[in-house]
């Protein structure tokens, strides 16, 4: 019962990371578009107007810089010491701005209360990167050293995605208003609950040995995470090996091992903002009213769109965590990238025809909302929700940091880039043309998928710490190769205390 707390307290503590980081960045965009749009507080103030900007470049650096506290600081430490506590600063600084705000007068706001929210806003973005990039790492290699691989990426979906839904979902159902300013300080809250349950938690074993070379904390932090204590001696023997493999590891490495891997994890990131996913959020509104849906119910684009989100990335971890054969998740990829593609070539048809002023289309007003539908589901069950996941897992354990790191800088700067780019390419391009240029981008993602993915992941083991051997080609071997590393069968008899 003990080692299953340590497990639930990995998966919950990780989990509030998220939804705290994704509260309080959502909560700063309120507050953001609150003083540049509301005529009450309207401001030309450079340093506000570029507050946002700032909360994009702040995580990309949060991403990249998050590979010094990982190699030297520790997996669990990194988001005990830095990652909770800069959220926890920067949202106590944001409500600080609000609460001043609400205090002064029309465009009176002196040039002291513009910084704090900016710090704030960029000590939440770089607090997030660092959940980003470290939540996945630590999961990986304490819950994934005692599960099998599709519980792993079950556990990953549930900790990552459907925790920055819960967060996006609460943000929008209760968002910051002058009247409800006090909400800045719930991330904190949740924050100041995990910096103190890590205290509780052990380190990466991995880390404490192959960092740190503390043998025996590391066998004891496996130890916790262990199920039964009666495999202590097999505990032993996997923390030996694995540093017999690092050791070989270290020999072999040259560059070619690491950019290989690099380019993968750099590819399956930018498979997320090149689907258009901005593209859709940008007409989202438009199709329903086409469709005549918001004038009889009044959906929330938005709502609607997270509320589908949350439904695809619970039915995917619930089907990671049930079925045991994660061959599955070839199948949603290609199904996934077949059908945004399909979704896009139609939206830009109805545009195309909509631009034309063809007859058909008024006979169809259904069928944008019909793609927009169907594009959310197949992006958010299959792509958007394990992209980042699958570079981070399928990447080398010994260049997993510095991989994640980058990927996640990536992920970040093509989310920046290609939100803030929507604009000028529907006038440009028109909107037609821009729903097909993004079918062009998605059709070649389907062939990087099939090409360079797949293989990869077929060829390596995704267990996270399992050793990978190369199989002997007498029989003899195999057998002793797998009692001896797996303990199957014939484990050796523990010595008597």
């Amino acid at each position: 019962m003990h080692c299953r707390l340590h497990l639930v307290g990995v998966l919950l503590l990780t989990s509030i990371g998220f939804l705290a980081s994704s509260l309080s960045l959502e909560y700063s965009d309120h507050l953001i578009q609150l003083i540049t749009t509301n005529e009450e507080y309207l401001t030309n103030n450079p340093i506000l107007l570029s507050a946002e900007l700032c909360s994009s470049i702040a995580i990309v650096l949060g991403c990249i810089g998050c590979c010094i506290p990982l190699q030297y600081l520790g997996r669990r430490s990194t988001l005990e010491l830095l990652s909770a506590p800069l959220l926890i600063l920067g949202c106590c600084m944001t409500f600080t701005f609000h609460h001043l705000l609400q205090q002064s007068q029309q465009n009176s706001l002196s040039n002291y209360i513009d910084i704090i929210l900016f710090l704030g806003i960029c000590l939440q973005g770089i607090s997030c990167g660092f959940t980003f990039v470290a939540a996945p790492i630590y999961i990986l290699e304490t819950i994934g050293k005692v599960t099998n691989p599709s519980f792993s990426i079950g556990i990953l979906l549930l900790a990552t995605q459907m925790s920055t839904t819960t967060g996006l979902l609460l943000a929008n159902v209760f968002p910051v208003t002058h009247e409800t300013y006090f909400c800045h300080l719930i991330p904190a809250a949740f924050n100041v609950f995990s910096l103190i349950g890590f205290n509780f938690l052990p380190e990466s074993p991995r880390w404490l040995l192959l960092k740190k070379n503390r043998f025996v904390d590391a066998k004891n932090a496996l130890s916790m995470l262990k199920f039964s204590k009666k495999d202590d001696y097999e505990s032993t023997a996997h923390l030996e090996h694995l540093k017999n493999e690092n050791e070989k590891l270290k020999e072999n490495r040259n560059i070619t091992s690491y950019i290989h891997p690099l380019l993968l994890g750099i590819g399956l990131c930018s498979i997320w903002y090149l689907h258009g996913v901005h593209v859709y959020e940008f007409y989202a509104s438009w199709t329903m009213k086409f469709a005549g849906i918001s004038m009889k119910w009044k959906i929330d684009s938005t709502l609607l769109s997270l509320c589908i989100r949350f439904s695809a990335v619970s039915v995917l971890a619930a089907m990671y965590l049930i079925v045991k054969d994660i061959n599955f998740h070839t199948t949603f990829l290609t199904f996934a990238c077949a059908i945004v593609t399909l979704s896009l070539t139609v939206t830009g048809l109805c545009f195309y025809g909509f631009e034309e002023e063809t007859t058909w289309v008024s006979y169809l007003c259904w069928l944008p909302l019909s793609t927009f539908l169907l594009f959310q589901c197949a992006f958010w069950l299959g792509l958007g929700s394990q992209v980042y996941i699958l570079a981070v897992i399928i990447s080398p354990q010994a260049f997993r940091p510095s991989i994640a790191s980058v990927g996640g800088a990536m992920f970040w700067l093509g989310d920046m880039f290609s939100s803030r780019l929507v604009v000028p390419m529907i006038s440009t391009l028109h909107p037609f043309g821009t729903f097909w240029f993004f079918a062009g981008m998605s059709a070649i993602s389907l062939i990087f998928v099939l090409c360079s993915v797949f293989p990869e992941m077929h060829t390596k083991d995704l267990i996270p710490e399992l050793p990978s051997h190369k199989i002997s080609n007498t029989k003899a071997l195999i057998v002793d190769e797998i009692n001896c590393l797996y303990s199957i069968s014939h484990k050796p008899t523990p010595p008597a205390n």
